[in-house]
């Protein structure tokens, strides 16, 4: 899982796990608020992985608040 860097390489499931750790943290309480900076990277490698898949997709917009 790692290069002669250290560094995980792509495809190593690193996004999946921190949606794992993120959606554990809420579970138990440990967090209240998502995490927003990362919502169009986790975007972006959603449809990366399943282009023709019809989810619906936050926007920084959406977390605005007089859009909530």
């Amino acid at each position: 899982m790692t290069t002669g860097t250290g560094l995980l390489e792509v495809g190593a499931r690193k996004t999946a796990a921190m949606i794992a750790a993120g959606m554990k943290l809420k579970q138990i309480g440990a967090v209240k608020k998502p995490i927003n900076h990362t919502v169009d990277q986790w975007a972006k490698e959603f449809m990366r992985l399943y282009p023709g898949a019809n989810v619906l997709i936050t926007t920084k917009k959406d977390f605005q608040t007089q859009n909530r």
